[in-house]
């Protein structure tokens, strides 16, 4: 009985440590979910958008208006020929506008300002090596990504564990490990109490999703049933860590 009360007393004690800890926190969930119901049907100008696939460079865009931090490309990185593309990159995590001028024989002939994203901003995973998508960004920093299988008692838990701020991303059967191909936001969180189960809605672009129930998703193979499922819980992060550049890239 000792034992029992030790454990409970120990237990109200990481819970209220871990209630504080993230309490303390700049990240913002409701802000996440707000921006991400703002733009999930239409394009913030602040941003570029990609024809061939916006689905991390929104989730970013949302978490950042959360309150993830940015780590800025620098300026004299940025050449005249990278502008309107992303930058391969283990370090950075932006989506800005550049100001570049091309010269021959050193007369400036040609001016121009695009956006230039990094990968880890604009890309959901990549498994080489050869650059990170978010995937492989956060994971690095240390935020431990906990994958889930579509059938029923899966999304049970995945509903339970994930909050509203946090970032949903999907892997097709036999890809490698971060080899992950899109990015959702969750933006709200309901329980049924018949069914004693919670349900999270999301929010994506490439197929524009807004407020939607990841159940009707499954149900209606958006996400297909043999897909991973990874929860990358946004909401738990230290953001001090996040913030530091990763020494690897100059």
């Amino acid at each position: 009985m000792r034992e029992r009360r030790i454990l409970a007393l120990v237990l109200v004690i990481l819970i209220c440590f871990e209630n504080f800890a993230y309490a303390s926190s700049t990240y913002s969930g409701q802000s996440v979910a707000q921006y991400a119901n703002t733009w999930a049907d239409s394009h913030n100008p602040n941003y570029p958008l990609y024809s061939n696939g916006d689905c991390t460079n929104f989730s970013s865009q949302c978490i950042v208006a959360g309150g993830f931090p940015t780590i800025t490309l620098p300026d004299d990185v940025v050449t005249y020929d990278m502008l309107g593309g992303s930058y391969k990159s283990y370090a950075y995590f932006s989506n800005q506008k550049y100001t570049k001028t091309k010269k021959y024989l050193f007369v400036i002939k040609k001016k121009k300002t695009d956006f230039v994203g990094t990968t880890p901003w604009t890309c959901a995973g990549e498994p080489n090596g050869s650059f990170f998508g978010f995937f492989n960004y956060v994971s690095y920093k240390g935020l431990i990504p906990i994958s889930f299988t579509t059938n029923s008692n899966n999304i049970d838990s995945l509903c339970l564990y994930a909050c509203i701020g946090d970032v949903i991303q999907l892997q097709s059967k036999g890809a490698k490990a971060g080899d992950t191909y899109h990015s959702m936001v969750v933006v709200g969180k309901t329980y049924d109490s018949k069914s004693k189960t919670y349900d999270i809605k999301l929010s994506a672009h490439s197929s524009a999703r807004k407020n939607v129930s990841i159940r009707y998703l499954i149900k209606d193979e958006a996400i297909k049933k043999d897909d991973t499922i990874y929860l990358l819980r946004i909401t738990k992060a230290d953001l001090s860590t996040m913030a530091r550049k990763i020494p690897k890239e100059n």
